[in-house]
């Protein structure tokens, strides 16, 4: 299921769904990840509404002082965190591109797989993917990701 878009803009998450392939949409398929996924923005939804009662009741030396308590108790775990991250990404963009080479090279398993049944499941789990990646990078993209500074 694809989102409608702007005329005049470009869906980016369009070309990822035309990709999918059943392999890695089964794969990465995950019924108990996705509810938790969906439960979790839900309670993005919560503390956006939450954040804006808090901003609207605060003044701004209380924000200063919560922004500096933040960094201070925050800035080396992030520092780990991005660098753990950025490794994670690597290796997995390096899987990725192997994979793809193996599930090329089985002529049989690439024609079931590509069948028309087989493409629209894995159509609508890439789906199910953008969506909530796309709605993800919206908040990471609005600076709105995890929970608001209160």
């Amino acid at each position: 299921m694809v989102r409608s878009v702007h005329p005049k803009k470009k869906n980016i998450f369009l070309d990822y769904i035309v990709m999918a392939d059943f392999p890695s949409q089964r794969q990465r398929y995950d019924g108990p990840l996705t509810e938790y996924v969906i439960q979790d923005m839900q309670e993005e939804l919560n503390d956006e509404i939450e954040c804006k009662s808090t901003l609207e009741g605060q003044d701004t030396a209380q924000k200063i002082a919560d922004a500096q308590d933040f960094v201070l108790y925050n800035a080396s775990r992030i520092n780990t965190q991005l660098t753990t991250l950025t490794d994670i990404d690597k290796k997995i963009r390096d899987l990725v591109a192997e994979n793809e080479q193996l599930q090329a090279a089985d002529a049989e398993y690439t024609a079931l797989v590509t069948s028309a049944s087989y493409v629209e499941i894995a159509e609508k789990i890439a789906s199910l993917n953008a969506i909530a990646a796309a709605l993800d990078a919206f908040l990471v993209q609005k600076g709105r990701r995890g929970r608001p500074p209160l």
